[in-house]
């Protein structure tokens, strides 16, 4: 008859949530281990905490261009989604502004990494047993993909923050007394994630299973008291996001953009992305070490003798894996993108713990020793070993069959390793080898995984500088921009056939590039861009590796009728790497008074249009032969306004105006008042100028509108001199 001590250690190794908590010394032992890598490559490696500019890839820039000025940036790019996404750039803004960019970026990287590794590992150490998330998260945490996801400012890294944080406390509000601030959290945390990029909602819902779930047959509480404080969390997040983003912008509602971008394109767009994307990313090398686990989770789903632990956490993985698959087969590109297969991150480090969770149970202390020291051995291998990778790399290329090892065959044959690497664990006499033999079929793909990786920049680079010297490189321009514009608002223009377009990428980033862009063909102008130069953004930025870049750019301006009224350059210089940078403060001819009216040879239609008929909405209106208008309004209000009662025929509406302070559009708007036939915006200017408005349909034209173009609270005030119809004189 079995004794006692022995029954009871029987029973508490087939509790479903048998652990052994650690004292808080061992505790820190362990995240002190998990956190050796990423400061080693914080420290040691010049690429990995910074975004790469070895290759050109705007995204990212973007948020970075949020952390060092937020508020500016929410202001010059008001219909940017990348706006909306609060829950990533508040923080790093915060971090920035405690630390500065330089030590804020590390800080920043440091924070989310941290931030995730060590919330899996408290969500498996409960699950399972600290040894057991010590060995996963070391496994997880070598990935070369998961570094990848919190090296740069891309949002997936902070998401699978957010999202650990979310899992843990909805694991720990299971077993809890103060299980609704645990759901509280648990909610708050996951509305962080969701908000910051909506494709986190694909996986919303494993929070709940996480949850229900890991109830205690003893110990299940209310649904609906539980439904309630995960919702409270989640609009306590909205509110408190909606709150900042009005003190910043004067607005509500932080995820109007998002919402309009998914509603307006969706998965129509997605699709054409999908489309463009498959013949080059089809292999998805990213994916392996999720493909190669699945068929084993599967397995031990269905085995009677799986602890319900077990199970709960390799439902989750294989759930979040296939729904991933779903919107493959529907058009989205879920799996075909690294940034978006990130995701499945803390689920998976979750199912790597159920599936070591007895091997690691079984190991003696001095071969659990060995084994985390072989895990961060490892690591510090392939890590510190970058160069031989690279040099792998180039031999493999050269190889007959090396790209397509590299490309076509890398997923099922990275996949097939992960797979057959991860089958000793489902046969017990084997149970002793199965850890040894895991990590090392997992660290057999990272180490190729890292072979195929130079180009991207993540680790090494192909380019002769290093991604922080790129970085200090643009945190230069960007703070030498920032002197003479500090509202963000120019439009850039460089060569798109000049070489490190990545360093030139970063700089026009941190501007959302495509909200910003002049073109890429400096010195060409074509009749758009002299249009856009007629517009509210008039300041233009060259950007270029060539000095002369500079003169051949001022040429084509003034050769498109456009003056340049002030000029700065600079050369920024760090290590090998220089750029020439131009500000040109541009005014087109057109906006002198009369030279558009001479251009086009129109004359004034008398007694339609004069200056006592505007009348205010918004503004105060003084009149002394002249019309000030002057107010503190929300952005795009409507200040004043003069009806029209247009002739038909081809006509013209001329405004002569003086903007003394802020931003100022005057535009044509329609019967039903909903929308602009056209609208043109002027900034503050010591000098007079014309707007000449055509008019397209005079049938549904019934109001001239000045409108606040100032955001923030700031006054705007513009003298309006002359106003008149004019149309071409009969023939």
């Amino acid at each position: 008859m079995e004794s006692a001590p022995k029954a009871a250690a029987r029973a508490a190794e087939a509790s479903p949530f048998a652990r052994a908590p650690l004292r808080g010394g061992g505790q820190l032992a362990n995240l002190g281990i998990l956190a050796l890598l990423p400061l080693a490559l914080l420290l040691f490696n010049d690429y990995w905490a910074f975004t790469s500019a070895q290759s050109v890839f705007i995204d990212p820039w973007r948020y970075t261009g949020y952390f060092l000025h937020l508020k500016a940036q929410l202001l010059a790019f008001p219909s940017s989604y990348a706006s909306d996404r609060f829950s990533d750039s508040l923080p790093g803004w915060f971090i920035y502004q405690a630390f500065g960019p330089w030590v804020g970026n590390y800080v920043f990287k440091a924070v989310v990494i941290y931030t995730a590794s060590f919330a899996t590992y408290f969500a498996a150490s409960r699950l399972f047993h600290p040894r057991v998330a010590l060995i996963a998260g070391l496994l997880v945490g070598a990935q070369p993909y998961y570094l990848i996801a919190f090296g740069w400012d891309y949002v997936d890294g902070i998401c699978v923050a957010y999202f650990s944080l979310s899992l843990l406390f909805a694991f720990r509000a299971a077993w809890s007394n103060s299980w609704r601030l645990s759901l509280f959290l648990a909610g708050f945390f996951g509305a962080c994630a969701m908000s910051a990029h909506f494709l986190w909602l694909n996986l919303g819902g494993t929070v709940l299973v996480a949850y229900f779930g890991a109830q205690r047959g003893s110990s299940r509480h209310s649904v609906w008291k539980s439904l309630c404080a995960l919702f409270m969390g989640a609009l306590t997040a909205v509110i408190l996001f909606c709150l900042v983003y009005h003190y910043f912008t004067g607005n509500w509602f932080y995820l109007a953009n998002s919402l309009r971008h998914t509603l307006n394109n969706g998965l129509g767009a997605a699709r054409k992305v999908n489309a463009a994307l498959v013949p080059t990313t089809s292999p998805a090398i990213w994916l392996a070490p999720y493909t190669g686990l699945i068929p084993v989770a599967c397995w031990w789903i269905f085995r009677r003798d799986t602890q319900r632990s077990e199970r709960l956490c390799l439902i989750l993985a294989v759930t979040a894996y296939a729904t991933a698959w779903v919107w493959q087969a529907v058009g989205f590109p879920f799996v075909i993108l690294w940034y978006y297969s990130s995701f499945l991150f803390p689920l998976y480090a979750l199912g790597v713990a159920a599936v070591l969770n007895r091997p690691v149970r079984a190991l003696s202390d001095r071969a659990y020793i060995v084994a985390v020291a072989g895990c961060v051995a490892a690591g510090a291998v392939l890590f510190g070993g970058v160069p031989i990778w690279d040099w792998l790399h180039d031999r493999l290329r050269s190889a007959p069959a090396g790209p397509a090892i590299l490309r076509e065959g890398s997923l099922p044959v990275f996949a097939l390793i992960c797979l057959l690497a991860a089958l000793p664990v489902c046969f017990r006499p084997l149970k002793h080898l199965s850890l040894g033999t895991f990590a090392a079929g997992l660290f057999l793909v990272y180490g190729l995984q890292l072979i195929a990786l130079p180009e991207q920049g993540w680790f090494s680079g192909r380019e002769s500088f290093t991604n922080k010297q790129a970085f200090r490189l643009i945190l230069d321009a960007d703070a030498w921009i920032g002197r003479f514009r500090p509202d963000r608002r120019l439009l850039w223009w460089l060569d798109g056939r000049e070489p490190k377009q990545g360093l030139m990428a970063g700089v026009t980033g941190l501007y959302l590039r495509g909200y910003s862009m002049l073109n890429q063909e400096l010195p060409k102008l074509s009749s758009k861009d002299v249009e856009l130069l007629d517009g509210p953004r008039r300041m233009v930025l060259v950007v270029s590796s060539k000095p002369d870049s500079v003169v051949r750019a001022r040429e084509a301006l003034s050769g498109a009728g456009i003056s340049v009224r002030t000029e700065r350059t600079a050369t920024i210089a760090n290590g090998p790497l220089a750029l020439s940078l131009a500000l040109f403060d541009t005014k087109p001819m057109s906006l002198l008074p009369g030279f558009a009216v001479a251009r086009e040879g129109l004359q004034e239609v008398p007694g339609v249009l004069s200056l006592d008929q505007f009348q205010p909405v918004l503004a105060s209106v003084q009149r002394s032969g002249s019309v000030t208008i002057s107010a503190v309004a929300p952005a795009w209000a409507y200040l004043a306004y003069a009806p029209l009662r247009l002739p038909a025929g081809e006509t013209w509406v001329r405004v002569t105006a003086r903007v003394r302070k802020g931003q100022v559009g005057f535009g044509i708007l329609n019967v039903k008042e909903t929308d602009f036939h056209v609208r043109k915006f002027l900034d503050e200017d010591e000098d007079s100028q014309d707007v000449l408005l055509p008019i397209s349909h005079p049938e549904d034209s019934v109001k001239l509108i000045i409108q606040n173009g100032s955001v923030g609270g700031r006054l705007s005030e513009v003298i309006v001199e002359n106003i008149g119809l004019f149309a071409r004189p009969k023939q």
